[in-house]
């Protein structure tokens, strides 16, 4: 477990790392901080299983929504999670956050119970 009740959850394929999720669970809401999967292995299911994962323990752990965000750029331009994302069923809220950057944040809600 890391600081403030975040938690890591790690994919391993033929003794290397094929990626990582980043996630808390705390009370009945959920959030994903990162997915990120090596780039020779995306495509190969990697994120969508480490998502179930988090999902099935946020489920166990009574929680009702999951989050988690994705940019866009200056130009209104999402970045390629964003896709991925919906495929998994997680719903674009519809809200573009100001960063401190040149890029808007698009959270995203998924119902898990």
């Amino acid at each position: 477990m890391l600081k403030d009740g975040w938690r890591v959850a790690v994919a391993k394929y033929d003794c290397r790392i094929a990626g990582f999720i980043v996630f808390g669970v705390k009370g009945e809401c959920g959030f994903i901080e990162n997915l990120n999967v090596a780039k020779e292995e995306q495509g190969k299911g990697v994120g969508k299983a480490l998502v179930k994962y988090v999902e099935n323990i946020a489920k166990a752990s009574e929680c009702r929504v999951m989050k988690t965000d994705t940019t866009e750029n200056a130009e209104g331009i999402p970045w390629k999670s964003y896709g991925f994302w919906t495929k998994m069923g997680y719903r674009d809220t519809g809200e573009r956050l100001d960063t401190k950057y040149d890029f808007k944040e698009i959270p995203f809600v998924k119902n898990v119970k």
